[in-house]
């Protein structure tokens, strides 16, 4: 009998975690597509989540959801400061308001360049010049992050009928107010390369020359993002890598030089998928 109570209290007690309803602030309700992106933005500078439900002729915005009420209340004096209207509500609906979508993967194709300097370092070497620009894909994953930043890690295989680079990279993004479903942002990547050639840059080169290479790399990417579709991004962008390449070529001891690639231009363009 004494198990049976304890049972039956156990139960009771724990009524409050199991069925528990989440907590929600209520912000505003809007038509526009544009004040719903502005309230996610202020809110994420917040460090806070936003959620809305649709109905045919109006949005509904909303910050959570929040397990305890506690939390939700900490929320709403946050919000107040922005939006005074704002106020708590208890919802059994959770299911009907959409999360924001935090993850991405994305997919691109671009045109790349990647210059070459040729240097004597003794006697006299005649290289073919190699083809320096090509067709290159990216794929690349990763998640958004508060205060308008995204970061993630990608792939970026760029190939001429020469030589071939493999660069595997982390890169951050800021993102800037979007304006009409443009979005502009500016990012900073870090990664290593490996470079292989195809095609050696001399015939018949000596048993001392060293086609391959691998470096570390860093650089800089800029470009805008059309926010209008639902499941993601169509983007554009400008991407800058700077590496140290080198290929020691080296026809016999007295006739040597060195081929080297220091960075990579690209222009890209793409579709972020968001999940």
């Amino acid at each position: 009998m004494k198990i049976v109570r304890s049972f039956v209290l156990l139960f009771f007690l724990l009524q409050p975690f199991l069925y528990a309803t989440p907590f929600y602030v209520k912000i505003a309700n809007t038509k526009s597509v544009y004040l719903l992106q502005r309230v996610k933005n202020r809110l994420n500078s917040v460090g806070l989540n936003m959620v809305y439900t649709r109905s045919p002729r109006s949005y509904s915005i909303y910050s959570g959801p929040y397990e305890k009420k506690l939390q939700a209340t900490f929320a709403l004096l946050k919000i107040k400061k922005i939006y005074p209207q704002a106020i708590l509500i208890e919802s059994k609906k959770e299911k009907k308001t959409k999360k924001e979508k935090k993850f991405y993967s994305s997919f691109a194709l671009g045109y790349s360049s990647a210059p070459s300097t040729h240097t004597i370092l003794s006697g006299t070497v005649k290289i073919k010049e190699p083809k320096n620009s090509g067709v290159s894909y990216i794929l690349e994953g990763g998640m958004s992050l508060p205060y308008h930043l995204r970061a993630g890690v990608g792939y970026m295989h760029f190939s001429t009928s020469d030589l071939v680079f493999h660069n595997f990279y982390g890169v951050v993004d800021y993102s800037f107010r979007k304006y009409n479903f443009i979005e502009p942002y500016f990012g900073v990547l870090v990664g290593y390369s490996a470079l292989t050639w195809n095609v050696d840059p001399i015939p018949n080169p000596s048993k001392n020359s060293s086609n391959d290479s691998t470096s570390p790399f860093y650089g800089t990417e800029a470009g805008i993002s059309y926010k209008k579709y639902p499941l993601g991004d169509i983007f554009v962008e400008y991407q800058c890598l700077f590496m140290e390449h080198t290929t020691n070529i080296e026809l016999d001891k007295t006739n040597r030089s060195k081929l080297q690639h220091k960075i990579l231009h690209s222009l890209i363009i793409g579709f972020k998928y968001h999940f």
